[in-house]
């Protein structure tokens, strides 16, 4: 399975990109602080589009790349999104007072008994998939085939335009 991640340069090497430790210090969607996560996204478009959905001001957009990582596909890793999944989630999952419950469901997902990774449709475009990956299960590093930051990542002007005219 090959999945993309849009990071600062500063973070785009294998050893940050893939440790977890900025979602276990402020908790994510699909993790509780305190325990590490891995975001991906199933397309460099949903990445870019998840990374520019964050920004706060598009002067502070730092250098960034994108990653590529490719990890074992084996099914008996992942938790794939299932219809009793889908059931479980909040009817709100996708608004920000819902974070809570989704932490819980993803955290149960990546707790000490979960699986390496599991996969959660986007809040922003549900129809695309976000990877959530754990980096202390005890088959992650294996799991790995390969990463690389693909280089410099710009956003093209018109799209940071979009974010200045809020």
């Amino acid at each position: 399975m090959v999945v993309y991640r849009l990071c600062a340069a500063a973070w785009a090497s294998r050893r940050f990109a893939l440790n977890g430790e900025g979602a276990a210090r402020y908790g994510q969607r699909w993790n509780p602080a305190g325990q590490r996560a891995a975001y991906f996204g199933s397309s460099r478009a949903l990445c870019a589009l998840e990374y520019l959905v964050h920004v706060g001001d598009v002067e502070d957009v730092p250098e960034l790349r994108m990653v590529r990582l490719e990890i074992r596909d084996d099914p008996a890793d992942y938790d794939d999104f299932s219809d009793e999944q889908r059931r479980r989630l909040p009817r709100n999952w996708r608004e920000r007072d819902a974070m809570s419950r989704c932490q819980q469901f993803g955290g149960e997902l990546l707790g000490p008994t979960g699986k390496l990774g599991f996969k959660v449709p986007s809040a922003l475009i549900p129809a695309e998939w976000n990877i959530v990956l754990n980096p202390d299960h005890p088959t992650f590093r294996d799991s790995i085939v390969s990463f690389r930051s693909e280089g410099p990542f710009v956003y093209d002007p018109r799209l940071l335009a979009i974010g200045q005219s809020r």
